[in-house]
């Protein structure tokens, strides 16, 4: 309904516009015009409407003013408007023209050609209207192609350029290359086509010559000509140039420089956009009247002379030597490098790549592009991973354990639900699109949805990245001259940008904001901080020892009834045999085997060796509650076998609900052992309210969403499940930290009775010294009993 409704708005509004049609406005007060032929870059068109060409003519305060007049072209797009803040700088007794060439302004939108060469036709019209024999021309931006171009046609009526943030040689233009060039005009112009015919504006938005006449000027014209041009022009030519500016990089002016023998340079610490701000106007003015007073001067030679006034380069008079600037690397490989540079880095790439276009060094365009295209076939090639290879991915044990088979279930369940939201969201989160790619493959969802919308979200994501990081390079690096800090800082500063910006983007959706307070608290709170932090002063306890002892194993010796000490890769199940059996939960061993079936029958045979169902399945060794399971029922040994091929130790069930670890420690040669610390393990719950899934659930509280990834992978089959009002699910079974179980202090547990059970218990253990006994328990005064 939605969908026929906008589109019987746009096929109103194009029938609005069409009726409407392009009629141009009449001239406001100042605003003079010619109707003249219409041009192409070849020379008069047949059969064309004629030509309304605009301009505006300050006529010298006197009729035979000794300066010859001057002409103002602006670029594109643009109009005689630009010049405003500059023609009135120009002394009042010199003739100003300022025109709006034909696509611009109050000039004709539709004309044949954009191109200009059939511009500088245009404007020699012009001059031989109002009479004019020989004037000064300054070109801005696309304007100097215009100078350029009427030097080749009629030199003669020419007595300077000057060309201000303007293009000129080939190399110069974007990319450098003519055809890759033509390529990004023509998408340009086709977005300005369709875009706006999809919003039902009703005439409200530019008309269609108005807005196309913009990229035709650029896709109409070919510089290839230019660099002949310059090396064969003989009239005075001023180049004038800002620093900072990155449409035009300055390298472009010293090549223009370099070329042509004559000419003179100036570098100014201004941008592309001087012409707009009073002072940098200012500036520009005064070295284009100085420079034209000097030509209207009789006998006056061109002297090539070049300054850099810029804060960059202050270095006065001195030449440039830039020798015939080309790019050697063509753009399409420029472009297919940087795509094969996402796929190590994506937002390293990115912010690369944006210093690389700030700098000059690449065009914008092949940048964005080869970003996109990388990101692109990066996010498709996970997805085609996942679609062909399939579950089979799942056969090597370390994807496995990465990314288990519940998980990508209920990924892919998730994503055919939400494509758009999915991909977009997991644009924004670090770490996310890996696994939810994998899982739409594997789940076979629609490629064509996946494709699109993760072209949508590149296109989004990817010309934020660059651009963002090539403005900061320009911000930083100005920034880092004034305090004296090297590209290393900007580098970094840009990097912080990108971060910010990131943040930014994920905080959009509520979910995005809890996963940044979940990211928060886990930086905030050293309960989650990375256990290597907290090994660092045991290491260096250890080293005091080894060179105590002049031994680097010594500290496998506080329990030598154990392999290595029971630091690591003990069998749980051993430990369990040498416990005294009244005091320890029943449990058998199930041994890692080839045949998967085999160990499945196996285990359900052992199962009532130690109670039956429920019970507790964990790997014989391993460490921080991996692989640990809760077994309900027979059928989930299949399941359980297929992520964990090591030998497995079943074990009785027991409800508690409490669990302590119990820290003991018997020096050597003493009789009797102490407890030094107790750890009270509290097990994670959520209450259901009748109308949020266990997922919600989970993400709306502050502790679990920390610790969500595993609560998703242990209740994958439930997320979408809604909890009763008042109903408790516990979430963790392992009274493990990493497994979703919260420590804290519990020294309030501590007894006699306890310590004393304890020790008794710990000096039936042969060799062992120094270790930790988890405790399962109904009530804390029982416990301390």
């Amino acid at each position: 309904m939605l969908l026929g409704l906008y589109a019987f708005a746009c096929l109103a509004s194009a029938i609005a516009v069409t009726i409407k049609g392009e009629e141009l406005a009449p001239l406001p007060a100042g605003i003079e015009a010619i109707e003249t032929a219409a041009y192409t870059r070849e020379g008069f068109e047949e059969g064309h409407d004629p030509v309304r060409f605009a301009y505006r003519d300050r006529r010298a305060e006197f009729a035979d003013s000794e300066y010859l007049p001057i002409l103002l072209l602006h670029g594109s797009p643009g109009d005689l408007s630009n010049f405003g803040i500059f023609e009135t700088l120009v002394d009042d007794s010199r003739r100003v023209i300022s025109v709006d060439l034909p696509g611009f302004g109050h000039s004709s939108k539709d004309v044949p050609d954009y191109s200009n060469r059939a511009h500088a036709r245009y404007v020699l019209d012009l001059l031989d209207h109002l009479g004019i024999e020989r004037v000064h021309a300054f070109g801005f931006s696309m304007g100097g192609g215009v100078c350029i171009e009427m030097d080749r046609l009629a030199p003669e009526r020419l007595a300077s350029i000057t060309m201000f943030g303007a293009i000129g040689i080939q190399e110069g233009e974007g990319s450098g290359d003519y055809y890759f060039e033509q390529m990004k005009y023509m998408l340009g112009h086709a977005a300005l086509a369709v875009v706006p015919e999809l919003i039902p504006h009703f005439g409200r938005l530019p008309g269609r010559s108005e807005r196309l006449a913009f990229t035709r000027n650029f896709l109409d014209n070919d510089q290839r000509p230019y660099r002949a041009a310059l090396e064969e022009m003989e009239t005075p030519l001023l180049v004038l140039h800002g620093r900072g500016d990155f449409l035009v990089h300055p390298w472009v002016a010293e090549a223009h420089h370099d070329i042509v023998e004559h000419s003179e340079l100036v570098m100014l610490e201004t941008t592309h956009f001087a012409l707009f701000e009073a002072e940098s106007a200012t500036m520009l003015a005064e070295h284009f009247i100085e420079f034209v007073d000097r030509v209207d001067r009789a006998g006056f030679v061109a002297e090539r002379r070049a300054f850099d006034l810029s804060e960059e380069r202050a270095r006065g008079a001195t030449d440039l030597p830039i020798d015939n600037i080309t790019r050697d690397i063509s753009p399409w490989l420029q472009m297919w490098i940087i795509a094969a540079a996402t796929l190590v880095s994506e937002d390293g790439t990115a912010v690369g790549t944006g210093v690389l276009v700030a700098e000059g060094t690449i065009d914008g365009f092949v940048g964005i592009v080869g970003c996109w295209v990388g990101i692109f076939l990066g996010d498709m090639g996970l997805y085609l991973i996942g679609r062909i290879v399939g579950r089979r991915a799942l056969d090597y044990k370390p994807v496995r354990a990465w990314l288990p088979t519940r998980s990508i279930d209920s990924l892919g369940e998730w994503f055919n639900r939400r494509a758009g939201t999915a991909i977009m969201v997991s644009r924004c989160i670090p770490g996310s699109r890996l696994p939810l790619y994998l899982a739409a493959g594997v789940a076979r969802a629609g490629a064509g949805n996946f494709a699109f919308w993760t072209a949508i979200a590149a296109l989004i994501w990817t010309p934020l990245v660059v651009l963002l990081a090539a403005a900061s390079w320009i911000a930083f690096g100005e920034l880092a001259d004034w305090l004296k800090l090297g590209p290393v800082a900007v580098i970094l500063a840009i990097i912080f940008v990108v971060v910010v910006t990131r943040v930014a983007m994920e905080s959009v959706t509520h979910r995005g904001r809890q996963m940044l307070a979940a990211r928060w608290c886990k930086i905030m709170n050293h309960e989650f901080w990375p256990g290597w932090i907290f090994y660092i002063p045991v290491v260096g306890w250890i080293a005091i020892l080894a060179l105590r002892h002049r031994s680097l194993m010594v500290w496998t010796l506080a329990n030598p009834g154990m392999r290595d000490g029971g630091v690591i890769g003990e069998s749980k199940h051993a430990i369990v045999q040498s416990l005294p059996e009244r005091w320890v939960l029943q449990a058998v061993k199930v041994e890692a085997s080839d045949d998967e079936a085999k160990r499945v029958v196996l285990a359900k045979e052992l199962a009532d060796q130690v109670g039956g169902y429920p019970l507790i399945a964990k790997p014989d060794a391993a460490q921080r509650g991996v692989g640990v399971k809760k077994i309900t029922a027979a059928g989930e040994f299949e399941a359980y076998f297929e992520d964990v091929d090591v030998d497995v130790q079943l074990q009785e069930y027991h409800p508690g609900p409490s669990e302590a670890g119990v820290f003991y420690v018997r020096m050597p040669g003493e009789e009797r052992g102490r407890i030094f610390s107790i750890t009270h393990k509290e097990f994670q719950f959520i209450e259901g309210d009748g109308e949020r899934t266990i997922e919600e659930l989970i993400w709306s509280n502050r502790r679990t969403r920390v610790q969500q990834s595993v609560f998703h992978e242990r209740f994958a089959d439930r997320l979408t499940e809604v909890l009763p009002d008042g109903e408790k699910l516990r979430l963790s079974e392992a009274g493990n930290h990493a497994q979703g179980c919260m420590f804290r202090d519990g020294a309030h547990l501590m007894s006699k009775e306890l310590e004393d059970r304890v020790d008794e218990i710990a000096r039936e253990v042969a060799g062992f010294n120094f270790g930790r006994f988890d405790m399962r328990y109904e009530n804390e005064e029982l416990f301390r009993r």
